[in-house]
């Protein structure tokens, strides 16, 4: 783990201490186990690489990719497990010497989502219920079709990676034990493999260790049904 990313995990744990801190004195809602499900969207910035080639080119691959998917959970009170499904889309842009744009290309892809949270609930009203997240999510791509396939890497599974994520949600409560539950979340993520292969490889054909990854990042948003036990 790079000194980027333990800078972003020690502000995720101090973040959830402040919360703890801030909400303990709040009331809770009863302790009850429920599940559900609905969709989710996603958005991913930053990422890419920048290069210094041995023909002291400059090098710059800046992705943005979207998703949406159908998503489900397990709401332990404190702990909500989620597990989602989603179709990506992304534009890839190639940047030369001074930001002098040569390819852009397109990317679709179907992956999974497989995060742990931990929660603080904390009442608002006899309807309305809030709490703070923080957890960490592992994204998984079962398939990704690059416009020019040269472009990118064929191995789906070299652009896994595990994101660390924060933010809250909201429930609203019906009579009948079942509820509505919007999400919003903000993450960063681990360096994938492929980021990591083209700077290396870089470094190995150029005899240089000039060549960096940029920290990705992006939003989620989840809107579902729960069911109460």
């Amino acid at each position: 783990m790079n000194y980027l990313n333990r800078k972003i995990l020690l502000f995720l744990i101090l973040l959830c201490v402040i919360s703890a801190f801030s909400f303990a004195h709040l009331e809770q809602p009863e302790f009850k186990l429920s599940a559900g499900g609905g969709m989710y969207f996603f958005g991913e910035f930053g990422g890419g690489y920048y290069l210094l080639t041995k023909y002291q080119d400059e090098h710059f691959e800046k992705p943005a990719n979207f998703g949406i998917g159908a998503c489900g959970f397990f709401d332990l009170h404190f702990i909500e497990l989620n597990l989602g499904f989603f179709k990506t889309y992304g534009k890839w842009d190639n940047y030369y010497n001074d930001g002098y744009q040569v390819d852009k290309y397109y990317i679709y892809g179907l992956g999974l989502d497989i995060g742990i949270f931990l929660k603080f609930p904390f009442v608002l009203n006899d309807r309305f219920s809030s709490f703070p997240l923080l957890g960490v999510n592992y994204r998984a791509l079962f398939t990704l079709i690059p416009e020019e396939e040269f472009l990118v890497s064929k191995d789906s599974s070299n652009h896994n990676t595990v994101w660390f994520k924060f933010g809250g949600g909201l429930d609203y409560s019906f009579r009948n034990n079942k509820y509505l539950r919007t999400e919003l979340f903000y993450g960063f993520r681990l360096h994938n493999k492929w980021e990591k292969d083209q700077v290396e490889s870089n470094r190995i054909d150029s005899d240089s260790r000039i060549g960096y990854i940029y920290c990705g990042h992006g939003p989620d948003i989840k809107l579902a049904i729960g069911f109460i036990f």
